[in-house]
């Protein structure tokens, strides 16, 4: 249609001919680069629309990763620090049942040395009465050869 406006120029056809002429020819052109100019809109607007719900989707499974994985340390830490502790309270028992063996089997009896166990079955009742008395059904017995008695 360019080339016929032009083709309408170059006639020579007369001024108030000539524009209405090229009026009626730029028309359909004006609607339809309208219809063009709209469809980029539409389309702009779609794609902005697209990569918005786009960026809120990642920005939102990061943060629900975030957290899970602040959690989970947090778990983790609460997890460990708790075995810290009973570990903690494990060697604080075992140093108590250690001391007082020691003193049970360092006191001096009716006027002798310091008392040693005569058997391994004197040192299975006093381990069977420090683990009544501290709860703990974990202590063995090792006789003097290194064995489990």
């Amino acid at each position: 249609t360019i080339g016929e406006l032009q083709q309408l120029l170059t006639d020579g056809l007369a001024g108030s001919e000539r524009r209405d002429t090229i009026r009626s020819e730029l028309g359909p052109v004006r609607e339809g680069l309208a219809k063009v100019a709209e469809a980029v809109q539409h389309e702009r607007r779609s794609r902005s629309e697209g990569m918005n719900k786009l960026r809120e989707d990642c920005r939102t499974a990061v943060q629900k990763e975030v957290s899970a994985r602040l959690e989970s340390e947090t778990n983790l830490r609460t997890e460990m620090d708790a075995e810290a502790q009973a570990r903690m309270e494990a060697v604080e028992i075992i140093e108590l049942a250690l001391q007082e063996l020691r003193q049970h089997f360092e006191m001096p009896s009716r006027g002798h040395s310091p008392r040693q166990p005569s058997s391994v079955s004197e040192v299975q009742a006093a381990t069977e009465a420090l683990t009544q008395r501290f709860g703990d059904s974990r202590i063995e017995v090792v006789d003097g050869h290194g064995q489990v008695a």
